[in-house]
C-alpha cells in the first residue's frame, strides 16, 4: 500500500500515517529515496524468525553525503542512540 500525503508533514507524521493504514502481520518502513535497499527485507525477516524479535532495526555502515552531512548526522544521531537498557523488550539490533 502507498499512502500519498497532500504535502510534506514531516518524517514522524508520515511514518505514523503509514502505520495507521498498515494491514497485515509485518510492516517494513523505509524512505521513498530507496537509500536502504528493499532487498534487505528478506534479511530482516530471517533475523526476526531466528531471534523471535518483534522489531528489527537496520543501521547502515556507510552513509552517503559530503563531510558536513556525515559529521552533522553523526553528531545528532549519537545524541539519540538507545542503550540496550532503553531498547524496547524483544527487539534485535542487526547491523547489515
Amino acid at each position: 500500500m502507498v499512502v500519498d500525503l497532500s504535502r510534506n508533514f514531516g518524517h514522524h507524521k508520515a511514518i505514523m500515517t503509514g502505520l495507521a493504514f498498515a494491514q497485515g502481520d509485518l510492516v517494513y518502513l523505509t524512505d521513498c529515496d530507496l537509500e536502504e535497499e528493499p532487498e534487505l527485507l528478506g534479511l530482516f525477516y530471517t533475523v526476526m524468525g531466528r531471534t523471535k524479535a518483534e522489531m528489527v532495526l537496520g543501521v547502515q555502515k556507510v552513509r552517503k553525503g559530503d563531510w558536513w552531512e556525515r559529521a552533522s548526522r553523526r553528531s545528532f544521531g549519537g545524541s539519540l542512540t538507545c542503550s540496550p537498557a532503553t531498547r524496547p523488550r524483544q527487539t534485535s539490533l542487526h547491523r547489515a
